[in-house]
């Protein structure tokens, strides 16, 4: 089991990438424990990760078919290991190891990784289906919304490369009478070039992350604000504020937290008075 408490987070949307040599030195394991590979077939598969890890994350339709066709049967019992990455399993220390780097979920950036996602599908790519570098750890729900058919409309985790200083996902916030608030996270695509601001918006959609955050916003709020300690609206402003900068110092500028404490500085409504009816709301339904 792994240790929840040495996991690794970098920010929302990345994970630190498996090195390519720690890939090909997974090769000989496999093979260690597989019957219908040996070691002459470790140089092919070993091209083939080099060519996944320069297209940073994807192989071309060309070299996949060719490559089926010429190791067809070999592509069949590497699909077959898959099953000995199981927590017990032969070859579970891939799993463990891309566990250990992930902290939480990079399509969420709340959920718990407990399942490993096949960027490139296995069920087509079944060359593929034990290389560490297309095993991305994340959670049951994004896992369960993500299709086989999702992956080239989403961020490879490991190898998305964003713009430098740009925020680009961002949090409305409106508050109304009786505590009532709501939260809109979208992707500011201004600065991202198409193809990013495309696949940044699927992925928030297919995921659907802004239902999925609406509770993960309203335990943050409860659990950090308390309305007996901030006096005035003066106080509250100072306080998010403060916590904005140390989110962006921690997790980044496009992390949930950061998104979500920009636009509670920006709501005008957002204010000591609210903060009280709001607290007290939630607090009563959470005694029903």
């Amino acid at each position: 089991m792994v240790n929840i408490l040495n996991r690794i987070r970098i920010s929302m949307w990345k994970l630190e990438k498996p090195s390519l040599e720690s890939s090909k030195d997974d090769l000989r394991e496999v093979t260690a424990h597989c019957c219908g590979l040996n070691d002459k077939d470790v140089p092919n598969f070993e091209a083939l990760y080099e060519e996944y890890d320069i297209n940073k994350g994807k192989i071309n339709e060309e070299y996949h078919f060719d490559f089926i066709k010429s190791h067809a049967t070999q592509s069949k019992v590497m699909y077959n290991q898959y099953k000995k990455l199981n927590e017990g399993a032969e070859l579970d220390y891939i799993r463990a190891e891309l566990f250990t780097e992930a902290a939480d979920c990079p399509l969420c950036g709340f959920g718990e990784p407990v399942t490993l996602d096949h960027f490139m599908p296995k069920s087509k790519y079944k060359e593929l289906a034990t290389c560490r570098l297309n095993l991305v750890p994340i959670c049951w729900k994004c896992n369960q919304k993500k299709t086989d058919n999702d992956y080239q409309k989403f961020i490879h985790s490991y190898y998305q490369e964003f713009p430098k200083d740009v925020q680009f996902f961002k949090c409305l916030v409106s508050a109304k009478d009786g505590g009532i608030i709501h939260f809109k996270f979208y992707i500011d695509g201004i600065a991202l070039d198409t193809t990013l601001k495309d696949k940044l918006e699927n992925q928030v959609e297919t995921i659907e992350l802004n239902k999925r955050l609406n509770k993960e916003c309203i335990t943050y709020i409860t659990s950090n604000f308390s309305a007996d300690d901030i006096k005035d609206d003066r106080s509250l402003k100072f306080f998010i504020k403060d916590k904005l900068k140390k989110s962006e110092d921690n997790f980044g500028l496009n992390d949930w937290h950061t998104a979500l404490l920009a636009g509670l500085y920006d709501c005008v409504n957002f204010n000591v008075a609210f903060l009280k009816d709001f607290i007290k709301s939630n607090r009563r339904k959470q005694r029903i």
